[in-house]
């Protein structure tokens, strides 16, 4: 877990309908932090193997893979900042709080962390947005699963086909955000505009109680 870097989806050229064309760096581990920045939320992603592995050539291989944290599964593993004050300074150490194995199957794109620890929020699939089941998914504060939606929890099927895809994913998502004090997640769904109609986009904001993922409805 010592390396993460971003991932990137590059718009490669514009296809029939509205489909991007995209491609994907490899998934390394990532780190998020809360807002607060008094905890750490790593994502280890399952090792991928861009060609056939030749049998002498495995050991060496499962060494570099360990190296650089990758498994043959995705694991979470979450980290709260520990301030150690002494005479004329303090040293900040992070301990161990959860790890867990993840629902994704190769990695989550995105994470967030409440102030308190106690939710870890991941957003889609590796290189699938707005695909499958773990398009939203909610642990708790030991690395439980609470509840996983698709997009079609949050859209209808006919807003889900209007919106700005590519050939791998559905560009549905806004900023996002965690309300420590109200214990909910802000989870921010497009709804109109974007680069196909020529329009900034719009985004209308969902409320998901941590606890339970109960979707709130609008009052």
């Amino acid at each position: 877990m010592r390396f993460f870097f971003a991932q990137f989806l590059i718009p490669a050229l514009l296809l029939p309908a509205t489909l991007f064309a995209d491609s994907w760096a490899p998934p390394t581990v990532r780190i998020f932090s809360s807002e607060n920045g008094k905890y750490l939320f790593y994502a280890a992603p399952m090792a991928m193997k861009s060609f056939p592995e030749l049998p002498e050539d495995k050991e060496a291989n499962d060494k570099e893979r360990k190296a650089l944290g990758l498994t043959e599964e995705s694991w979470g593993s979450l980290f709260a900042k520990e301030e150690e004050k002494y005479i004329g300074f303090s040293n900040n150490s992070f301990r161990p709080v959860w790890q867990a194995k993840l629902v994704n199957e190769i990695a989550p794109m995105s994470a967030f962390v409440s102030d308190d620890g106690k939710y870890v929020v991941t957003t889609d699939d590796y290189g699938r947005l707005g695909d499958g089941e773990n398009v939203v998914v909610i642990y708790d504060s030991e690395g439980k699963l609470i509840k996983r939606f698709s997009l079609a929890a949050f859209l209808a099927a006919a807003e889900i086909e209007r919106a700005p895809q590519s050939v791998s994913s559905i560009n549905w998502a806004g900023t996002h955000k965690i309300d420590t004090k109200e214990q909910l997640l802000l989870l921010q769904v497009w709804q109109s505009g974007g680069i196909f109609e020529k329009k900034p986009p719009v985004f209308k904001t969902i409320k998901i109680r941590l606890s339970d993922g109960e979707i709130l409805k609008e009052k």
